[in-house]
């Protein structure tokens, strides 16, 4: 295997090293693919499949740089796979040449969990993107009752003389006013930990758990761009949608995804982001993958497998609706469906 090229390396310790935690995370979704320093250099190196994560303000195909190189790419027979943007409004999709697949943004029958047992061996299961498999034990609780602003983790209400090192009850907020990444930050302020439970005492708590088997899902992400394709409303985008919601994949340990009080950072080989950024690289996975069961097929057939296999049926037997709105969708909001790993490969051989 020939040695990274130069013009791949960082300044900082001269490696091709990310210190952003965004490449390192969307190009380990799709294994194997490069972080493409420009798309003519990566046809030149002779690539199958390009990856990108990111776009611009929608212009003219003629004067849009990711369009031109896609038809160059397509020429060279490189499939180019494109995020479709985070804009939620109809007709804000990005990357919309007919060269370049878009993919919009999914949920997965999946989420991640914590566990509480208190004292009474009562068990609660909740929803918890903290990252680090620690496990707190015998643990006091602090709740606020009889004070609405203390009960509501409402900022400067809590007390850090009071909150340190105790598990924080906040009680959640039916109006929307206050959400919970404000009462997490009050929380990390004075130096506490969350949990949503009956007063008691905690015997035991347990992060990084997965719970499968979601329903309805897949659905489709409310922030994801919607069509019609915003440069020619006869063209439908996106293409398709795939997972994007907590999606768990490699990040760079260089760079902080969490703080928890004022002195605790934590920096990790992986992290669970959101957007169409982490759509766009599952789709290039099944694409690399019929890659391997076909060389010989150029960016069409792949495309046309990906596309006839995917589903507009969700795992409760209804049409994919909107996560937020829980309204079905419409071919403006998943293309053509949610992309399946196992049927397209299925559809082949």
């Amino acid at each position: 295997m020939p040695s990274i090229p130069l013009r791949w390396k960082d300044s900082q310790d001269d490696s091709p090293r990310d210190i952003s935690g965004h490449g390192t995370y969307t190009s380990s979704i799709a294994a194997d693919n490069d972080v493409l320093a420009a798309m003519d250099q990566a046809i030149a190196d002779g690539v199958n499949i390009m990856l990108l994560s990111l776009g611009s303000e929608s212009t003219s195909y003629f004067q849009d740089v990711i369009a031109i190189a896609s038809l160059s790419a397509i020429e060279k027979k490189i499939l180019v796979v494109c995020a479709v943007g985070n804009d939620r409004a109809p007709n804000s999709t990005h990357n919309v040449a007919l060269c370049i697949t878009t993919v919009g943004a999914g949920t997965l029958d999946r989420s991640f969990i914590a566990i509480v047992i208190l004292r009474n061996n009562l068990t609660l299961v909740g929803k918890s993107e903290f990252p680090n498999p620690v496990i707190i034990r015998d643990t006091p609780l602090y709740n606020g009752k009889g004070y609405l602003n203390k009960t509501m983790c409402n900022y400067r209400a809590l007390n850090e003389s009071e909150m340190f090192g105790k598990v924080v009850i906040c009680d959640y907020d039916n109006s929307n006013k206050l959400s919970f990444y404000y009462q997490a930050q009050e929380l990390a302020r004075v130096g506490a930990l969350a949990a949503v439970a009956d007063e008691a005492k905690v015997k035991i708590m347990r992060f990084v758990l997965t719970s499968f088997g979601t329903k309805p899902a897949p659905q489709i992400v409310e922030f994801s761009s919607k069509g019609l394709d915003s440069i020619n409303s006869n063209i439908l985008n996106p293409d398709m949608i795939a997972p994007r919601d907590q999606v768990l994949a490699a990040f760079s340990p260089l760079v902080p995804i969490i703080g928890t009080g004022n002195n605790y950072v934590l920096t990790l080989d992986y992290a669970l982001l959101s957007g169409t950024s982490m759509s766009a690289p599952h789709v290039v996975g099944v694409a690399a993958l019929l890659k391997v069961v076909h060389p010989e097929w150029i960016p069409a057939p792949i495309r046309l497998v990906m596309m006839t296999t995917a589903d507009t049926i969700d795992n409760n037997g209804t049409t994919l609706k909107n996560q937020k709105t829980g309204l079905l969708g419409t071919p403006l909001d998943y293309g053509v469906g949610h992309v399946n790993l196992n049927k397209a490969v299925e559809k082949s051989k």
